[in-house]
């Protein structure tokens, strides 16, 4: 990632990290490990410990089109009207677009939407200029309400890293195997595909 992408979200920044050390490590790991996958299936990682304020979990989606998914569960409060795409039974929401995102709901969930998108950044190379990101993220770079169920909100951010980056992660995986001594198969497409 950029030098300049980091000081701009940086600098951003009003106050003291919300997202834990122990979080930010949980959550760098667990792109690491979903993002040396060459051939990923789905698989769900749900974070329940070190979240701050109402947020009861977070879930990182591998899926099999090598997109992204992030996605925050937070205890609905009565106090906050939001445009939500699907609600079951609630009257706290409001029908259109855009959908309102983490930050709307107050300020601590704003410097948390800030301090997660920006350790997701650094880990996956997110583009510095909006014209560039545009083609690796669905919708705006921000959490966006996308569900509320039986008093639970969830907030998704969906982002699809460049090849090189997920190459990347798998080149460091496959170096760390040899180091080590796992046998690590050399992929057939890979072998036959021109240079």
């Amino acid at each position: 990632m950029s030098t300049n992408r980091q000081v701009e979200l940086s600098e951003s920044w009003s106050g003291d990290r919300v997202v834990s050390e122990d979080l930010r490590k949980q959550i760098q790991s667990t792109l690491r490990s979903l993002l040396s996958t060459r051939d990923p299936d789905g698989e769900v990682v749900e974070i329940t410990e070190d979240l701050p304020f109402e947020v009861t979990q977070f879930n990182i989606t591998h899926y099999v089109d090598q997109s992204l998914g992030f996605e925050l569960f937070v205890n609905h409060s009565d106090d906050v009207t939001l445009v939500t795409d699907d609600v079951v039974d609630c009257v706290n929401h409001a029908e259109g677009h855009p959908l309102s995102t983490l930050a709307e709901l107050s300020e601590d969930y704003e410097a948390l939407e800030k301090d997660l998108l920006e350790t997701i950044a650094v880990m996956v190379d997110l583009p510095e200029h909006p014209d560039e990101r545009e083609q690796y993220i669905y919708g705006d770079l921000n959490f966006c309400n996308t569900a509320c169920y039986e008093g639970m909100l969830i907030f998704t951010f969906i982002y699809e890293p460049a090849k090189y980056v997920r190459q990347s992660y798998q080149d460091a995986a496959f170096q760390l195997g040899r180091k080590v001594g796992i046998p690590v198969d050399p992929n057939v497409e890979e072998l036959v595909e021109d240079p």
